[in-house]
């Protein structure tokens, strides 16, 4: 995603604006970065909080919800 948004940017901008442009780019995949190691510290920190009861029982829900997905041809509803 981010090498597509980088071409298409490429081919927009013209040779003078192009380092103005790279460090933009080069900005924005370390703030992309640093959001993904942030939310993959925030997913480790809430599932080490959860016992096993925890899990055993939303793993059960989750398996009910699958079949209400399937039973509903893929569409919305509440549960």
């Amino acid at each position: 995603m981010i090498e597509e948004m980088r071409q298409s940017l490429t081919e927009f901008f013209d040779s003078k604006d192009r380092e103005w442009y790279r460090r933009g780019i080069h900005q924005l995949e370390e703030q992309w970065k640093k959001t993904i190691e942030e939310m993959r510290q925030s997913l480790t920190e809430l599932f080490d909080s959860k016992d096993r009861e925890w899990y055993r029982r939303e793993t059960h829900q989750l398996e009910e919800l699958w079949k209400k997905v399937i039973e509903s041809g893929g569409e919305y509803f509440d549960y």
